[in-house]
């Protein structure tokens, strides 16, 4: 048994937190994000450490890099977050060998997806108003009817499709306002651009065969990784909630820097309720597009049997109230998934002493990873990398490369490119990305995850 390596400190002083990075010497962070990182070790009222992880990036705009964690017992920090509440991603396996999906039915079933899933608001909405208003006051448990969630499938998403701990429902209601709902319903069920994807790899190898067993996932078969989040309907839930944070928060902060609200007062019960509905508003997009996604590969391959059944959901933008080291913390993910431990699922029938499966996603253009969580995640209050990250910003990206060229390379792979023509496609050029390899041997290496398979792009819808 190889031993497990020590995260690297970066020293702050001035009696700021330490910065661990589980990162290894490779994947350190650059210059921008230390600095952001200081600046958030440097904040009055965290707790314990700024945890930073493999795919650790700075993004333009946020005032914490992606990849990182903070907790606090007491306080509330909205923008160690993106404003993109349940950012997050699912798996869905399909027992279908890949070599099944030709060229023809590739572009059946994106055509067919690409028609039943718009980029922007839809023209009438799934849910109506007072269904939309239940999703978001009692979390996806309350819709699970109304949009077809298989059953036992609430099991394979993070806290069964709620925030954790469970807010009550009249609370969220409280800040649950019927313009919010009126312009946000409409989004339910749709992808958006930028870095959010669906795509459809094939499981080149199988690295932990007892537990690729364990979760299905058989080398040559189809599956399906989606990214997308709560989209309008989560940000015009927050946003008035937000600005009044903001407010509360005194003079001299901006919606662009980093403040703090009390968790118990007025305010933070109210921040935090509306955080539930945006949450709510996540897991039910991601799983309204599963019934999608699942309708039209049933119509492709003419198999209305056909189960594809998820392999697990979890967020990696979120902030929430769990325990920790015998701790009651606010952890604040911010292009972290949240990953339990093995010890945390000992009752569940299949991942019961394998551990939780996570999503590591390359680019649309290279290889992507399922990993289950291991006994390391005890050290990073329970996250993992979300994902290769970025070594580009998406601006600097779509300067530098050739969208055409970029097509062009991908159908060199044998990779169909499927879009919406919305976004410029070389802002998410594969070389603006980390070697997802790398990210995944780091992630081993301290202990927090366990490779289960390997994976190749087939087909992947953008913006």
């Amino acid at each position: 048994m190889k031993p497990v390596c020590e995260p690297i400190e970066i020293s702050t002083g001035n009696g700021a937190l330490p910065i661990r990075c589980f990162t290894g010497n490779e994947l350190l962070p650059d210059q921008r994000s230390r600095r952001q990182l200081a600046e958030l070790a440097a904040l009055p009222g965290l707790d314990d450490c700024v945890t930073v992880l493999p795919d650790v990036h700075f993004k333009r705009g946020n005032p914490s890099p992606t990849g990182t964690v903070v907790v606090s017992r007491s306080l509330l920090v909205p923008r160690a977050v993106d404003p993109g509440i349940n950012c997050g991603m699912r798996m869905i396996a399909t027992s279908v060998p890949a070599c099944e999906l030709s060229p023809e039915r590739l572009d059946r079933l994106f055509g067919g997806l690409i028609a039943d899933i718009p980029i922007d608001a839809r023209d009438a909405p799934l849910l109506s108003a007072s269904e939309c208003e239940r999703l978001l006051a009692e979390g996806l448990p309350a819709v699970a009817d109304l949009i077809d969630l298989p059953p036992g499938e609430l099991c394979r998403i993070e806290n069964g499709g709620r925030i954790t701990p469970h807010v009550d429902p009249d609370a969220i209601r409280a800040v649950v306002t019927a313009p919010a709902v009126s312009k946000g319903q409409a989004w339910l069920g749709t992808l958006g651009d930028g870095n959010h994807f669906l795509e459809l790899q094939q499981i080149v190898s199988v690295l932990d065969v007892p537990v690729a067993g364990r979760l299905g996932l058989r080398a040559g078969d189809a599956v399906f990784m989606m990214h997308t989040d709560s989209r309008r309907l989560g940000k015009h839930v927050l946003k008035p909630i937000f600005e009044d944070a903001l407010h509360a928060a005194g003079d001299g902060h901006s919606p662009h820097s980093l403040w703090t609200i009390p968790a118990e007062s007025d305010i933070g019960r109210r921040y935090v309720a509306a955080l539930a509905a945006a949450t709510h508003a996540g897991f039910a997009n991601r799983a309204v597009l599963t019934r999608i996604l699942r309708q039209a590969v049933r119509t492709v391959l003419d198999d209305p049997s056909l189960e594809l059944p998820l392999i697990y959901d979890c967020a990696h933008e979120s902030i929430q109230r769990e325990e920790h080291g015998g701790l009651a913390v606010w952890v604040h993910r911010h292009g972290a998934s949240r990953a339990v431990p093995p010890s945390a699922l000992a009752r569940d029938p299949v991942l019961g002493g394998i551990g939780q499966p996570v999503p590591i996603p390359g680019s649309m253009g290279t290889e992507s990873f399922i990993g289950v969580t291991a006994c390391g995640v005890e050290r990073t209050f329970h996250s993992v990398a979300h994902g290769a990250g970025r070594t580009l910003e998406k601006i600097s990206a779509a300067e530098r490369f050739d969208p055409e060229q970029i097509e062009r390379d991908l159908g060199m792979k044998g990779i169909r490119l499927y879009r919406y023509g919305t976004d410029n496609i070389a802002g998410q050029a594969p070389a603006s990305f980390k070697n997802v390899r790398r990210v995944v041997e780091a992630m081993t290496a301290f202990d927090l995850i366990r490779p289960v398979v390997r994976l190749r792009p087939i087909a992947v819808l953008k913006g």
